[in-house]
């Protein structure tokens, strides 16, 4: 708490004015790294004029460029990690929205063409895919790599919601 306070500018009392303890503190810095993900993504969904496919990487692409940028792989791994053991709630509400964005997005572009999706509902195929990238991010992936990796995922993807 001292050196968050300090990095705020604040005393360590006028950081304890506003979050009483460190978990309220981890909590809010959760809720924020994922509301800034989603609104990203949200975003380069809604752009129009792009194919699915493209709209969907450049989702990922600003989902991790918004919350996770300039933040080595270890200590992102260390801080969903503590994610998941502290403010486990947190996290699985910020991966439902993402989710619901992924299925929303696969959802319109299956009904702009009657394909079928191979007996795959849209909501499976956004978990997987969102899965997909969530390992690779927390496997180091990184840049060009993640980029490639990812493209293929949405590929598998989009082929199997009939897009």
């Amino acid at each position: 708490m001292g050196d968050v306070a300090l990095a705020a500018k604040l005393s360590r009392q006028g950081l304890y004015l506003h979050f009483p303890n460190k978990d309220d503190l981890f909590r809010e810095v959760i809720a924020h790294l994922g509301g800034l993900a989603v609104e990203a993504l949200k975003s380069e969904l809604a752009r129009p004029g792009l194919e699915l496919e493209a709209r969907l990487l450049a989702g990922f692409e600003a989902m991790a460029a918004s919350a996770l940028s300039g933040h080595e792989p270890a200590a992102l791994r260390e801080l969903f990690t503590s994610a998941r053991e502290l403010v486990a709630d947190e996290l699985e509400r910020v991966d439902e929205q993402i989710v619901a964005e992924l299925t929303n997005a696969l959802t319109r572009a299956r009904k702009d063409r009657s394909r079928s999706a191979a007996g795959v509902s849209p909501r499976a195929l956004a978990e997987h895919l969102y899965i997909a990238t969530y390992g690779l991010q927390h496997r180091g992936h990184s840049g060009d790599d993640y980029r490639r990796r990812v493209a293929t995922a949405i590929r598998i993807v989009c082929a199997s919601a009939g897009t």
